[in-house]
């Protein structure tokens, strides 16, 4: 059975995140293996990670109502020198884009005065319309 790849759009039973080839490749980029012949083993792993992806991010933040803040908290908290964000004028790490994301929201915060604990945002979905 061919892997069903969730491509951006919200795919109806999607297996996997990557196609086999990119997690192939991005094993390559980062000095590991990943045999992808024969490509049922390969499938497999594509499916058990996608189902950890879920089950580990997905449902425990977005169902248990894990804040983005509390998500950026932890990764600096872990990698602080790992990079988190490359774009064509800047890299920084999970340690600097914590102290921004603190600056800016601070100083938003601050800025409309409201009060402590008082929502600042509300996600509607992941549509981009």
């Amino acid at each position: 059975m061919a892997l069903l790849v969730e491509d951006g759009t919200g795919i109806a039973g999607a297996e996997s995140y990557m196609e086999i080839a990119d997690i192939a490749s991005y094993a390559v980029g980062r000095g590991l293996s990943f045999v992808v012949s024969p490509t049922a083993p390969a499938e497999a792993a594509a499916r058990r990670a996608a189902k950890l992806i879920d089950e580990e991010l997905v449902d425990d933040v977005i169902g248990g109502g894990e804040l983005l803040g509390s998500l950026l908290d932890d990764a600096a908290a872990r990698w602080p020198d790992r990079t988190a964000v490359i774009d064509a004028e800047a890299t920084l790490s999970y340690a600097q884009l914590d102290a921004a994301a603190a600056i800016q929201s601070e100083g938003n915060v601050t800025s409309a005065n409201n009060v402590p604990e008082a929502a600042v945002a509300q996600s509607a979905g992941c549509a981009p319309e």
